[in-house]
């Protein structure tokens, strides 16, 4: 949106992200922020194309909807990841785990391999099986 709004990859783009990022990140309702600065954008400046009014409106909309999701800041207090980076890495190795050339599950095959997967990768083997822990 800054690169529509102010030009690809300018001081006043870089800037104007940047601030929104802030507000994402360090304000309690810093999504509802984005929002009210989105449409005061949309609201007021007269010079804006077709392109950039359909975009602040396809932003608006984006943010609206996923504002309940965009607490980061209570989130980082909670030490939660604030990117889809880890989840996306984990259903990369589950996929590359079920996924291989003739296997074949069942819904309930796939989910209690799931589980057992989960359990073992996360070192919590014990928890199900605890005679097999191992010896210290």
């Amino acid at each position: 949106m800054a690169n529509d709004l102010y030009g690809n990859d300018t001081p006043e783009a870089r800037q104007w992200a940047q601030e929104r990022i802030s507000w994402l990140k360090r304000r309690k309702d810093g999504a509802l922020d984005v929002i009210t600065s989105l449409q005061e954008i949309r609201d007021s400046l007269d010079n804006l194309t077709s392109k950039q009014q359909e975009r602040l409106d396809g932003e608006i909309g984006y943010f609206d909807r996923h504002k309940d999701r965009m607490d980061y800041k209570n989130g980082k207090a909670l030490d939660q990841p604030l990117g889809s980076g880890a989840m996306e890495s984990t259903c990369a190795q589950y996929q590359c785990r079920f996924k291989r050339t003739g296997q074949f599950w069942s819904l309930d095959g796939d989910e209690a391999f799931l589980a057992l997967q989960t359990l073992h990768w996360n070192e919590r083997w014990h928890l199900l099986f605890p005679h097999d822990r191992k010896k210290e």
